[in-house]
């Protein structure tokens, strides 16, 4: 009886692993995914791919940007008004992003990354939410870094 006891549990406990394992795989590939797609904001960015930069972002009201020293800009209307400002209008600075971190909660996901803007960096926060299965942008904020000492 106790060895069938112990087996039951050994065969409990394997099951246990197995889906704590799928668990973890499917939690690593969902945030390699939207690693992706952040690193595709940044490559649309640099690029000046507006288009491209409007595809990435969540057709909303609910939707901001605070670029630097620049006002909170919000609502999709005015959040591509002032990406085409910068990206077509202007000169899309070469931006990279560097020792990200992401957070995942169900359908929604937050970026922290450095940029690298070459001579200066700043700290970005970069809110996904996902929509109809597509990881969308809803919110970009970046803020000064402190000189390096």
């Amino acid at each position: 009886m106790t060895q069938l006891r112990d087996l039951k549990f050994k065969d409990l406990q394997s099951k246990k692993i197995a889906k704590e394992q799928l668990e973890m795989s499917r939690d690593i590939a969902e945030k390699t995914h939207i690693l992706s797609v952040n690193d595709a904001f940044y490559k649309y960015f640099r690029t000046g791919n507006f288009d491209a930069m409007s595809e990435l972002w969540h057709e909303s009201d609910q939707v901001s940007v605070v670029h630097p020293n620049w006002p909170v800009i919000d609502g999709y209307e005015d959040v591509m008004d002032s990406w085409f400002r910068i990206m077509v209008e202007g000169v899309p600075p070469k931006i990279f992003p560097e020792n990200p971190i992401v957070l995942q909660t169900g359908n929604t996901a937050i970026v922290y990354c450095e940029e690298n803007l070459g001579s200066n960096r700043t700290i970005a926060s970069n809110i996904f939410r996902k929509v109809k299965g597509q990881w969308k942008l809803v919110q970009h904020v970046v803020s000064s870094l402190p000189d390096p000492e």
